[in-house]
């Protein structure tokens, strides 16, 4: 595999540590790891099935995302099954 050299600014490193940072910490949140940052409700458990799917389309739309191809179907069909099976307070 042929690596191409690239240059980043520092505005552009600091932009992609922060996406990667946030959608790790979105996804320990989504999988019931962390509270939320104490914000309510402050825990939710998905079934274990809808932990997987999550999970899965997650890691379809991060490799679409390196690709630099359009998610926003998947991430539509990842907001669709949060609300679905998010608690109703």
């Amino acid at each position: 595999m042929a690596k191409k050299l690239i240059r980043l600014t520092e505005d552009d490193l600091h932009r992609i540590v922060k996406e990667s940072v946030n959608r790790i910490l979105n996804e320990e949140v989504d999988m019931g790891q962390l509270d939320a940052m104490k914000l309510e409700p402050t825990h939710f458990e998905y079934p274990i099935e809808v932990k997987r799917e999550i999970r899965n389309l997650r890691y379809q739309i991060d490799d679409l995302w390196s690709q630099g191809k359009d998610t926003t179907e998947l991430e539509n069909r990842l907001k669709s099954l949060k609300r679905r099976y998010a608690p109703k307070y």
